[in-house]
């Protein structure tokens, strides 16, 4: 008997896009997905594209479904994970506000993607993320990962608008619950034999990213790394 052919491969995309923050909006974020997308949707070469993005737009209704409020972002990684086969490959886009916490009483942060509903459902920290992008990374062996926000390694715009938010005066820190929750995840996480993936990321942990307006395209804002890098 012929052996079955080998299922095809697949490209899986999660995009993340948020301007709507009700305290800082930003710009470019949505765009940015957008001109990821395009990007993707031409080349030539790649495996057939299985899309899911979350974008919040500026005037979002606040009730519509498919918004990138926390439970949603996690729930998409989550997902993710679920659906890749060994073999695909994945990638994992965010665009919007990079933020931090400390923890009580010490000078350790806590760096994380800053979600739609931020104010009522706090971050998603860097060793929740870490830990939903291992698993995709395990499940696939293949996975990319582009963070266009403010402290984009920690959490592995003219410069008008930076794409940090700081959450409150000077540095806030985390609650004890939410401190002791992620250093035990933090233990978790440290396994041997973890597939490594790849990070393309705006910048250090301790640094800002910025999205800035394009006078040759027409005016039109964008994230500057985005830009640069899909130019390149």
């Amino acid at each position: 008997m012929n052996p079955s052919p080998a299922a095809p491969v697949t490209m899986h995309v999660l995009a993340i896009g948020i301007d709507a923050y009700l305290d800082q909006p930003l710009g470019g974020c949505v765009s940015d997905v957008e001109d990821l997308l395009l990007f993707l949707r031409e080349c030539k070469g790649l495996p057939a594209l299985s899309v899911n993005t979350l974008l919040a737009k500026a005037g979002v209704d606040s009730s519509a479904p498919q918004l990138p409020t926390h439970k949603n972002i996690v729930d998409a990684l989550r997902k993710l994970s679920g659906a890749v086969r060994p073999g695909d490959r994945a990638l994992v886009y965010y665009s919007g506000h990079g933020s931090y916490q400390k923890m009580p009483g010490g000078d350790t942060c806590f760096d994380g993607l800053v979600p739609l509903d931020h104010q009522s459902e706090g971050l998603i920290f860097d060793i929740e993320l870490n830990l939903l992008l291992q698993d995709i990374a395990d499940k696939s062996g293949d996975l990319t990962v582009i963070m266009d926000c403010c402290r984009a390694a920690g959490v592995t715009r003219s410069v008008e608008k930076l794409r940090c938010l700081p959450l409150y005066d000077g540095v806030p820190e985390c609650s004890k619950e939410v401190a002791a929750s992620l250093l035990q995840q933090a233990r978790q996480s440290r396994q041997p034999d973890r597939q490594d993936y790849v990070q393309i990321l705006a910048c250090q942990g301790d640094e800002a990213a910025a999205e800035c307006r394009l006078p040759r395209q027409g005016g039109v804002t964008r994230g500057v790394f985005t830009y640069a890098l899909l130019q390149e």
